[in-house]
C-alpha cells in the first residue's frame, strides 16, 4: 500500500489556494493525481480525516477536474457543497475504525464491510404468538404508489438532451439552447433529463383516474442539478410538488428522500451543524399536513422511527404499513442500521402488512426472513415493495396500483403502469398503460401456482418467485428487464443472477451478497476482484453526490494506472 506516498503528496502545500500561477496549480494537482493512482485503497479513503477542510476541498476539486469524470463546474459545485460535511464526518472518526471502514465501503467501495456489531433491541412487550391474518375476501381497495419524481422546474423543451452535465434539457451553454442543438428534447421529457412539470401533471391526471383510496409517495422531489441546488431551490421544489399533489390527487402519505434537502444526502442529528436540515423537516411537516390532515405531522419537533406506533397497532389488533425512501437491504444502506431495523420488523412481523420504498429508480422487491441462514418460504416474514421512478433516467416513467385487502391491508396484487417514453405519442400526450401484473406474471410461474384474486401475495409468495427464477432463468430475465421497464437492459449472466436473487432475499443488508470490489484492482485477470476496466461502472442517478464523484475518480485513477502498468510490461 502506498499510503505514505499519498500522505506526502497531500503535504505538498498547506493550501492550493496559496498557489497563484495557474500552471503551478495544475502541476501540483497533476503530481497528486499521479500519487492518487497508486494509492486508491481503503487506507487512502480513510486518510481524508487527516486533511484540513479547505485543503481537502481544493485537492478533491482538482482531482475531479483532472480526472475528467465531470465538467469543472460540476466538480467544484458538488465538492464545495458536500465536502465540509464529509470532512466533519471523517474528522470525528478514528483511522481503521469500523465506522470509517463502513463509510469507505458503503459510500465509495474502497474498504471491506466490517462485521455488524451485535446488539439486541429491547421492546415494550414480548413477541406474541400472533400470525399474519388470512385475507378477508372483501372487495379490495386501490392504493397508488409512486416515487422519485425529481421534477425539473427549469426544464427547457427544445434544449440539448446530449449535454455534458449529469442532467440535460437545460441551456447550459449557447450550444445547448433551443434552435442551436441537433438533439432537442421533447416537451414531455427525455431519458437524459429529469421530467418537466407537464409530465407531473399528466401523472397526476392518470392517478386521479384510478380513484385510489389513498396514495403513497416514497420521496425524492428535488431535481438532479446537485452541484447547484441550494435551500431556496429545494424549498421551491418541495412546495411545488406537494401543492400539486394536494390539488390533483388528494390524500397522499409521503416519506422524505435523500435529495429532499440541500446539500443532498446530509441529515446530521446535531442541530448545531451548518447542514442542519430542520428547515426541510418543517417544510415537509406543513406540506404533509395539507395532504393528510393528520395533526401528528403538523410539527417536525420529533424524529420518526415509530416503534411505539407499532406497539400501539399490535395492542389494538390493527395492521401497519411502513414507508421510507431507501430500501433497508440495498448496498448503500448501512449494515448495522439495517440489522437493528430488521429486528423491529421481525418483532412486529404479524402487525406489518408491508414495507414500501423508492430510491433505486428501478422496479424491485426485498424479502425479510426470520432466519437468514435458512431462507425458505416458511421463514419469509415481511415484504418490501420497491417502486420504480417517475423521472425517466432509468426507464419509462412509472407508478404502481396495489389491490389491498380492506381488513388486513395485505397486498393482494399490483399492476405497474408506465408511460412509454419510446412511443412517439409520448411527446404529444403520454398514455399511462398497464405494464405487468405481479399475480398474472409471476403467480403461474411458482409452485404451487397462485392465481386466486382474493389471495395475498405474501412474503412466502415472493420467496417462491425467487425459487422460480432459479429454476427457470427466463423468469429472472423477465424480472431483470422489468426493472428498467425494458430500457437499456444490461446483460446479467449466471453470477449476476445469483447475486441479484441474493439481494432480493435480503431485507437485512448484511446478507445481500454485495462486496465493495468495484474499484479493487489488486488481482490480475480472472481472479477475484478484477473487473472490466474499459467500462465505467454504472451508478444510478439516485446515488448522486460527492461519494459517487469520488467513486468515479477512483475508477478512472485505477484504470489509468492499470494501463500504465500494462504499458510497462509491454
Amino acid at each position: 500500500m502506498r499510503l505514505n506516498t499519498l500522505l506526502l503528496a497531500f503535504g505538498l502545500s498547506a493550501s492550493l489556494r496559496g498557489v497563484q500561477a495557474e500552471t503551478e496549480v495544475e502541476n501540483s494537482i497533476a503530481s497528486i493525481w499521479d500519487d492518487f493512482k497508486n494509492a486508491v485503497n481503503c487506507g487512502a479513503c480513510q486518510v481524508t480525516a487527516g486533511l484540513g477542510e479547505d485543503f481537502m476541498v481544493d485537492v478533491f476539486t482538482g482531482l475531479c477536474k483532472i480526472s475528467g469524470v465531470e465538467d469543472p463546474d460540476v466538480c467544484a459545485g458538488i465538492i464545495e457543497k458536500e465536502g465540509p460535511a464529509l470532512h466533519d464526518a471523517f474528522n470525528a472518526l478514528q483511522l481503521n475504525s469500523d465506522t470509517s471502514k463502513t463509510l469507505c465501503a458503503s459510500l465509495v467501495g474502497l474498504c471491506k464491510y466490517p462485521e455488524v456489531h451485535t446488539y439486541s433491541l429491547t421492546f415494550p412487550s414480548p413477541k406474541p404468538k400472533t400470525v399474519r391474518p388470512p385475507p378477508s375476501g372483501k372487495t379490495p381497495l386501490k392504493v397508488v404508489h409512486f416515487s422519485d419524481t425529481h421534477v425539473d422546474l427549469l426544464y427547457e423543451p427544445g434544449s440539448n438532451y446530449k449535454c455534458s452535465k449529469p442532467i440535460c434539457c437545460r441551456s447550459w451553454s449557447d450550444e445547448d439552447a433551443p434552435e442551436n442543438t441537433e438533439h432537442p428534447c421533447g416537451p414531455f421529457g427525455n431519458t437524459k433529463c429529469d421530467p418537466p412539470q407537464i409530465l407531473q401533471e399528466s401523472l397526476h391526471a392518470a392517478i386521479a383516474d384510478i380513484k385510489p383510496e389513498f396514495s403513497i409517495y416514497t420521496g425524492d422531489v428535488v431535481a438532479h442539478d446537485i452541484w447547484l441546488v441550494d435551500k431556496a431551490e429545494a424549498l421551491k421544489g418541495l412546495n411545488a410538488t406537494y401543492s400539486a399533489m394536494e390539488k390533483d390527487i388528494g390524500t397522499v402519505y409521503a416519506a422524505i428522500g435523500n435529495h429532499d434537502t440541500a446539500p443532498l444526502n446530509l441529515f446530521p442529528a446535531d442541530a448545531s451543524h451548518e447542514a442542519d436540515p430542520q428547515w426541510a423537516y418543517d417544510t415537509l411537516a406543513e406540506d404533509w399536513y395539507a395532504l393528510t390532515g393528520i395533526p401528528s405531522v403538523k410539527s417536525a419537533d420529533q424524529f420518526a422511527s415509530y416503534s411505539a406506533e407499532l406497539q400501539a397497532a399490535e395492542d389494538a389488533g390493527q395492521r401497519a404499513w411502513l414507508i421510507a425512501h431507501i430500501p433497508s437491504g440495498v448496498p448503500d444502506h448501512f449494515r448495522d442500521h439495517s440489522e437493528y431495523f430488521d429486528q423491529i420488523v421481525q418483532r412486529y412481523d404479524a402487525t406489518i402488512s408491508g414495507l414500501f420504498y423508492g430510491h433505486t429508480h428501478r422496479d424491485g422487491f426485498q424479502i425479510a426472513y426470520s432466519d437468514y441462514n435458512n431462507r425458505e418460504w416458511n421463514t419469509a416474514t415481511a415484504m418490501g415493495y420497491v417502486a420504480p421512478a417517475v423521472t425517466p433516467t432509468e426507464g419509462s416513467p412509472s407508478f404502481r396500483v396495489y389491490e389491498v385487502d380492506p381488513v388486513t391491508f395485505g397486498v393482494l396484487d399490483y399492476t405497474q403502469y408506465i408511460a412509454n417514453i419510446s412511443d412517439p405519442s409520448f411527446q404529444t400526450k403520454p398514455e399511462w398503460v398497464p405494464y405487468y401484473s405481479a399475480k398474472a406474471d409471476y403467480g403461474s410461474k411458482i409452485s404451487p401456482p397462485l392465481t386466486d384474486p382474493k389471495a395475498e401475495i405474501s412474503p412466502a409468495f415472493w420467496h417462491n418467485v425467487t425459487v422460480a427464477m432459479e429454476r427457470d432463468p427466463t423468469v429472472f430475465q423477465d424480472y431483470w428487464a422489468r426493472r428498467s421497464r425494458g430500457f437499456e437492459v444490461e446483460s446479467c449472466d449466471d453470477d449476476c443472477m445469483k447475486n441479484e436473487i441474493c439481494l432480493l432475499r435480503a431485507a437485512n443488508a448484511q446478507y445481500n451478497c454485495d462486496k465493495p470490489k468495484a474499484f479493487d484492482f489488486s488481482k490480475r485477470d480472472g481472479q477475484e476482484g478484477d473487473i472490466l476496466l474499459e467500462k465505467e461502472p454504472h451508478i444510478d442517478c439516485d446515488h448522486a453526490g460527492m461519494a459517487t464523484l469520488v467513486s468515479k475518480m477512483a475508477h478512472r485513477a485505477k484504470l489509468e494506472r492499470r494501463r500504465e502498468l500494462e504499458g510497462d510490461d509491454a
